[in-house]
Order: structure tokens, then C-alpha cells, then sequence
């Protein structure tokens, strides 16, 4: 290394000032290049990051304008009755998740909540190292399953582990029409299915 650099010096120190102002300019002007090469590829990424948040802004918005639309006609047309008895989350979850052949997840007891006329019983459960299609067909079959049972918040992280693999807390919920009498099922909110 010390004796290349002290070749070049020789060189450096042999070559006249013509020649050295040359070997400067050059010098400068590939900086000058590179620097401008660079700004041009992070401006070119910068671009297509915007281009692609602006379409996922525009798919957001149609999506809840479709959404709101939706609600203001009242769903698909569909007279839902809810029914005294909710359904069991943990038993309808428990069947979701073993038919996909997933790790069974721990079921924490009922959050209720009173929403109108109604009781919304929910949980927040979490899965972790699904694949992108067992985490398809989860939601598919949570959503699918039952018109009564509804996925209220969904947050989906990459696995600290494996990145290909996705950790996946989500709160579940169903809906009851509580009885004048009293609350007969405290449980684990026990009723008929779908």
C-alpha cells in the first residue's frame, strides 16, 4: 500500500502543471458525476415510493366511500336478527383455527359492551408465524363463518424471527339482545352458531 501510494506520488510529482490541473478537472468531474448519478436514483425512488402511496390513498378512499355507501343502504339487503344467545367466540374461533391447522391461540374472558339495544361481547387474540395465505383464510373464515361475528381491529407485524412469517393480534367480536330478566349466560357467551 505505502509503495503504490509513493508511486503515485512520483508520478504526481513528474507531471507538469498542465498536466496536473487536467488530472485535478477530471477528478472533479467524476465526483461531480457520481454525486449527480446518485441524487438521480434516490429523486427516481423517492418518485415511485409517491406513486405507489398515492394509489394506496386512492384504494383507501374507494374503499371507504364503498364502505359508507354500504352502510348508509343498510349492508347487502340482509335482515340480520340478533339473537338473545351470543354466539361462543372461543368454540367458533377454536374451529377456524384447528381446520387451518394453526397454533391454538389462549382465549381471554369477554369484554362486554353495551351498544344500543345490544351487548357487543369481544376479545383480542393473538397468532404468531402465519404464512400470507393461512392468514387469508383466517380472516376469510372468521369474516364468512357467521354474519354475527366480526373482526373490530386487526394489526398484522412481520415475525422478529422469521420476516416471511406475520404475527397477527386481532379483536373478535359477536352481538346479543340482553334479556329482561337477567344475564343467564356469564360464560364464555355459549349459543347457537352461524
Amino acid at each position: 500500500m505505502a509503495a503504490s501510494f509513493e508511486g503515485a506520488r512520483d508520478r504526481w510529482d513528474r507531471m507538469n502543471s498542465r498536466e496536473q490541473r487536467l488530472v485535478m478537472v477530471l477528478g472533479i468531474a467524476l465526483v461531480v458525476c457520481l454525486v449527480a448519478a446518485l441524487v438521480s436514483k434516490i429523486q427516481g425512488g423517492m418518485e415511485s415510493i409517491e406513486a405507489s402511496n398515492t394509489e394506496a390513498r386512492k384504494a383507501l378512499r374507494s374503499l371507504a366511500i364503498y364502505r359508507n355507501a354500504k352502510a348508509r343502504s343498510g349492508g347487502a339487503g340482509v335482515d340480520l336478527k340478533i339473537p338473545e344467545k351470543a354466539i361462543a367466540l372461543d368454540s367458533y374461533l377454536e374451529n377456524i383455527v384447528s381446520e387451518l391447522e394453526l397454533t391454538s391461540p389462549t382465549y381471554p374472558a369477554l369484554k362486554r359492551t353495551q351498544i344500543g339495544t345490544y351487548e357487543e361481547l369481544s376479545f383480542e387474540i393473538e397468532i404468531n408465524g402465519l404464512s400470507i395465505d393461512s392468514l387469508t383464510s383466517l380472516l376469510e373464515k372468521i369474516e364468512s363463518g357467521s354474519k354475527l361475528v366480526v373482526v373490530k381491529e386487526l394489526n398484522i407485524d412481520r415475525n422478529f424471527r422469521d420476516k416471511e412469517k406475520l404475527d397477527l393480534d386481532l379483536t373478535v367480536a359477536t352481538y346479543r339482545t340482553p334479556t329482561a330478566e337477567g344475564d343467564e349466560d356469564k360464560g364464555s357467551g355459549e349459543g347457537e352458531g352461524s
